[in-house]
């Protein structure tokens, strides 16, 4: 099990594990629409608005996405304030979200500096998980604002930085992410954000999987454009602890009829 580092930010009173950290900042996301419920993941990047893909919220009802978490102990109906991208694969493929949170949210900073054989961790709700745990289950049924599943973590190392052919920057990773992570935060150990879990993609021929992240260059970029504010960290990363070997990951959920898939959510398919 996942040993967290301890963290302090000066000025705030966000003292903590780094699961503690996680925990309160990352939101489940759930967008029902004509197709079924669509479900992914969402993390404060301010105290006032949540960020996600926008894949994850494309096919709901614009007047009917919700987040939710343990931590926010309700069923928020959010505003979609910006998008990019139009969800489509290989996009910048961002969202916005606002709403009545009942005041301001812990929220993770963002850092840009990410390097190869960088520890990493994706926090989020993988379908594969969430969709066994009772509180989901119970949250679906019948509506109950008080249940929100646990959040599922996973941690891996980056392996590399790629500039697309389509200019969208990526971090491929071996954090596990499947569908319902998409839009989730990847984060360094000192809790920071340095991409946005959006898409895997399969090699059938050897059902190799590759992992992706959105860079946290593009989600700054995209953030400013929309004068959305967030809190920018860029100092070394210096955990006081370094987090032990994490339990077994999740299997991967990627469709094999598919070259590429987002990592979105349950229902979605």
């Amino acid at each position: 099990q996942l040993q967290p580092p301890e963290v302090e930010e000066e000025g705030l009173d966000q003292t903590g594990s780094l699961l503690d950290h996680l925990d309160r900042s990352v939101v489940l996301v759930l967008a029902p629409g004509e197709g079924g419920l669509g479900s992914g993941t969402g993390a404060f990047g301010n105290g006032d608005t949540a960020g996600t893909n926008d894949h994850v919220i494309r096919d709901g009802n614009p007047n009917e996405i919700f987040v939710t978490s343990q931590a926010l102990g309700s069923v928020v109906r959010v505003r979609i304030d910006a998008r990019s991208g139009e969800g489509a694969f290989g996009t910048d493929d961002f969202a916005i979200l606002s709403g009545d949170f009942g005041g301001p949210q812990h929220s993770l900073p963002i850092a840009a500096a990410v390097s190869r054989l960088e520890n990493v961790i994706a926090a989020g709700f993988p379908a594969i998980i969430s969709t066994e745990d009772a509180r989901f289950r119970q949250l679906v049924a019948s509506g109950d604002a008080s249940a929100a599943p646990l959040l599922a973590t996973t941690r891996g190392v980056v392996t590399s930085v790629q500039d697309r052919q389509s200019g969208v920057r990526v971090i491929a990773h071996y954090a596990d992410i499947s569908l319902g992570n998409s839009g989730g935060p990847l984060v360094d150990l000192c809790v920071r954000v340095v991409g946005v879990n959006t898409f895997t993609t399969l090699n059938r021929e050897t059902v190799a999987v590759a992992r992706y992240s959105l860079h946290a260059t593009m989600l700054m970029a995209f953030l400013d454009a929309n004068n959305v504010s967030y809190r920018k960290d860029e100092a070394p990363c210096r955990p006081r602890t370094v987090p032990a070997q994490v339990a077994e990951a999740p299997a991967e959920d990627s469709p094999p009829a598919e070259e590429a898939a987002p990592a979105e959510g349950a229902g979605d398919e």
